[in-house]
């Protein structure tokens, strides 16, 4: 227990906030979550262990209006803004309604995170399966990969260019928003075409960059499936890059431990049909916005690894 508390405050408290943060005594923390979870130990120590402040607020963040979260930010100054991360809207209902059909006997727990943070929690048992990012190499993990996935410029409807497509060279010159993972995988890949990201801000909510998109300021940089809905409906466009194939690697990953429980493999099997699915119905894969004028969007090849698991034959 007091390893761990140490632990605590070594790494993400001291680490992660002050020497890469820069958090000082003079910030304002906001972190609008479940106390319960791990924001409620990070709200706890992270403001007072530096002397800063902490704003609390009671309540959802779109009651009374869905402009309520940000008119706190902004009122009471927050410095430091936490927000909790969107992922697998596309994933998790198809795999629930597969395991209430083929696997009925399955208690499943959905966890969100980023692939750090998930591919840490496979290694110590907390998770069983995880749909990973660009994972880094460990030796604990076993790795199956899905597919590789284009990353786009995503935009406001009607913004420039009228071409289909953004070159490296407009790419730099281009200010976007961009998480942190995509970033990193993003960086690496434009680093060996001699390219860079101008990043205006860097966000780790993929609802707060849809948000933003739809209000017409700016880019983003973004795998095609996680805006796809607004783009085929023309809410938004989306352009490929012209003179590089920047894609992601979707990787499911399991412990390396040998003789995994019948539960973990089943799921697993689950998750790669999702997925498989998914490429079928083409989710991956750029739509066309309907209605008259230029279409802004076209289909780029998408590079498929493995989709198809390999199922266990009876006896």
């Amino acid at each position: 227990c007091v390893w761990t508390h140490v632990g605590f405050l070594g790494s993400m408290v001291t680490r992660d906030m002050h020497v890469c943060g820069d958090f000082k005594g003079t910030d304002r923390f906001f972190f609008m979550s479940d106390m319960g979870w791990m924001v409620g130990a990070m709200c706890a120590c992270i403001p007072s262990y530096f002397g800063g402040s902490l704003l609390v607020a009671e309540g959802t963040p779109d009651f009374p209006d869905t402009d309520r979260f940000w008119r706190l930010v902004a009122e009471h100054r927050v410095t430091y803004l936490g927000v909790s991360p969107t992922l697998a809207a596309w994933l998790v209902p198809g795999c629930v309604e597969r395991c209430r059909s083929e696997a009925p006997e399955l208690s499943i727990k959905v966890v969100e995170g980023f692939s750090p943070q998930l591919a840490d929690a496979l290694g110590t048992g907390r998770v069983d399966v995880a749909l990973l990012t660009n994972p880094q190499p460990a030796r604990a993990l076993r790795y199956t990969p899905l597919l590789s996935e284009p990353i786009v410029v995503v935009g406001p409807r009607g913004a420039a260019p009228a071409r289909p497509f953004f070159t490296l060279a407009e790419l730099a010159r281009t200010p976007v928003l961009i998480s942190d993972g995509i970033r990193a995988a993003l960086e690496e890949q434009l680093a060996r075409a001699g390219a860079r990201l101008n990043v205006e801000v860097e966000i780790d909510s993929i609802e707060a960059i849809r948000a933003l998109l739809l209000r017409g300021a700016t880019h983003a940089l973004m795998p095609v499936s996680t805006f796809h809905d607004d783009i085929a409906s023309g809410r938004l466009s989306a352009w490929q890059i012209a003179d590089a194939s920047l894609h992601r690697m979707l990787v499911l990953a399991q412990s390396a431990r040998p003789a995994l429980p019948a539960a973990t493999e089943s799921l697993a099997q689950i998750v790669a049909a999702e997925i498989e699915g998914l490429f079928e119905r083409g989710t991956f894969a750029l739509p066309v916005p309907p209605g008259p004028g230029p279409r802004r969007v076209v289909h780029p090849p998408i590079s498929v690894v493995q989709t198809r698991p390999q199922r266990r034959k009876s006896a």
